[in-house]
């Protein structure tokens, strides 16, 4: 068996196991990369760009709040674990629903502009970052690979996590138990 074999096993393990645990390192991986493309890339993000986020943030706190429960609760772990396939198409579709906008395939929101100001809080550095700050749009494509925007990826790579979640989730030799 070679090693990519191996590592794809463990994988779909993992998340057979341990589908709240994937989900927390999945949404986090995702803020991740969406903060280094902002920290390092020096792209800011948009409005949809944050309910994205937020969004996998939100994820990330229903994930931690089934672990709990698995251990409070005689209700068997997968059918709480049941709860992250929503949550990760919701969050899909927000992904979805950005990229449409940005392809133009449909009219996104008139305010769509953000821009974050590090430090303490200043009046006179607010103002004068709000006089510099570039314009953010949701209808922009700022960055791309292979045609796919980041808020298309987020989309693919969300759906994706969704569905293989909910493989395991019903795969009837799924008889272990996870927390």
């Amino acid at each position: 068996m070679s090693i990519l074999t191996r590592t794809g096993c463990a994988i779909i393990m993992t998340i057979r196991t341990c589908p709240s645990r994937t989900a927390i390192l999945f949404s986090a991986a995702m803020l991740a990369g969406a903060w280094s493309f902002e920290v390092f890339g020096g792209y800011p993000p948009c409005d949809l760009c944050w309910t994205q986020r937020y969004a996998h943030m939100g994820i990330i706190a229903l994930a931690l709040f089934l672990i709990i429960l698995h251990q409070m609760t005689t209700i068997p772990a997968r059918i709480l674990d049941f709860l992250l396939v929503p949550a990760l198409f919701t969050t899909a579709g927000i992904g979805a629903y950005h990229a449409g906008v940005e392809y133009k395939w449909w009219q996104g929101p008139t305010d769509c502009t953000a821009q974050s100001i590090g430090g303490s809080f200043d009046p006179d550095q607010f103002m004068q970052a709000l006089q510099n700050a570039p314009i953010v749009s949701c209808d922009e494509v700022v960055w791309e690979l292979f045609g796919i925007s980041m808020a298309g990826y987020n989309f693919l790579l969300t759906l994706g996590m969704g569905l293989l979640i909910l493989f395991a989730l019903t795969r009837k030799d799924n008889g272990k138990e996870h927390a």
